[in-house]
């Protein structure tokens, strides 16, 4: 397995967020997922 890496950019409130997709591209179709949203202010209790 070969995990490819991907940079993907949006834009939310008028600000350009720049992140990364990771994934296996062997399999097709819908796999389960993860995602990760930071903390303005750093870790929390969530």
């Amino acid at each position: 397995m070969e995990i490819a890496q991907r940079v993907v950019s949006y834009t939310a409130d008028r600000l350009e967020m720049i992140s990364q997709l990771f994934g296996d591209d062997s399999h097709g179709g819908m796999r389960p997922g993860v995602l990760l949203f930071p903390e303005a202010f750093g870790l929390g209790d969530q």
